[in-house]
Order: C-alpha cells, then sequence, then structure tokens
C-alpha cells in the first residue's frame, strides 16, 4: 500500500483504511493522468512536425531522440497508471516469490526491463522506509538467488594454489 502511495505523489502515510488509502492512491494517478495524456498529445505533435521537416540537422536529430524517449517514458507511465496495484503485484510475485530476472519479468508484464528495476528499486526503497533497521533484520529484501543445475555445491571442488 505504502508503494502505490508514495508512486501516487504521497510522501507520508495517509490516514484511514487500506481501502481508502488506495482509493485516494487511485484517484491522485488517475488526476495525473489527465496532465499526462495531454503532454503527450503535445509531444506527439512536435515530433510529428519535426520529423516532416524536409532538412534536418544534429539539434533537430537529437530534438527527435530525446522526444522518442519522452514519449515512450509518458506512455509507459499512462499504462502502468490505469493498474498500478496489479503491476507491483506482479513484479513482487516474479521477481520475488519466483526468482525470475528483471528481464523475464518484463516480457511476463509486457514493460521494458528499465522499468522494471526502476520498480523494484522503488519498492526496496519504499521497503527500508516501512522497516527501519533493528538489530539482526535486513533492511532492503534480497531476491533469493536460484540453484544451480548440477552438483550441489558440497560436492563441488575448491581449487587452491600449491607452492613448491
Amino acid at each position: 500500500m505504502h508503494a502505490v502511495e508514495r508512486r501516487a505523489g504521497f510522501l507520508e502515510r495517509q490516514p484511514g483504511s487500506e481501502q481508502q488509502r488506495l482509493e485516494r492512491a487511485q484517484a491522485r494517478l488517475l488526476a495525473k493522468r489527465a496532465w499526462m495524456s495531454a503532454a503527450l498529445d503535445r509531444l506527439c505533435r512536435e515530433y510529428s512536425e519535426l520529423r516532416r521537416s524536409p532538412r534536418l540537422g544534429d539539434d533537430e536529430r537529437l530534438r527527435l531522440h530525446r522526444l522518442e524517449v519522452e514519449i515512450e517514458n509518458l506512455d509507459t507511465q499512462l499504462v502502468i497508471a490505469e493498474r498500478v496495484t496489479k503491476v507491483l503485484v506482479a513484479v513482487i510475485y516474479f521477481y520475488w516469490n519466483l526468482g525470475l530476472n528483471c528481464c523475464d519479468v518484463a516480457k511476463r508484464l509486457r514493460l521494458k526491463p528499465p522499468h522494471v528495476r526502476k520498480l523494484l528499486w522503488q519498492l526496496r526503497h519504499t521497503w527500508a522506509l516501512i522497516n527501519r533497521p533493528a538489530a539482526g533484520r535486513p533492511a532492503i529484501p534480497h531476491r533469493p538467488r536460484r540453484r544451480r543445475a548440477g552438483r550441489p555445491r558440497s560436492s563441488r571442488r575448491s581449487f587452491t594454489a600449491t607452492t613448491d
């Protein structure tokens, strides 16, 4: 819940029940959605006008590339804003419970790996804020390592250098 609130822009825990907090966060995300949609339309118009120009200099090519990145980012944010709780729960399940890497998680959720990495960082950061380090308790959860196929760890040979 705290991760959804932080994504909506609330820095502190909000009062009320879990359902009220979720509704408040989703309302704020949907309010941001109108602004993002208008910004996306403006950027797309600028991109298409710049793309239609007959000669592009270095500055125009650089601006085109930056517009492509901004349009892609805003589009992803719009898609995520609609289903933020489902995406966060799916990322937690696939990454920490199943042990998939960020590329596999991104493929399953139809996202890009950098976005999944950012979500994971935000989730770890939120976890650290909620669970301040206490004696003997880690501040940030780590993904369990997958066991490698083959011989068990105890039967692997260790090589040591010998001197003559």
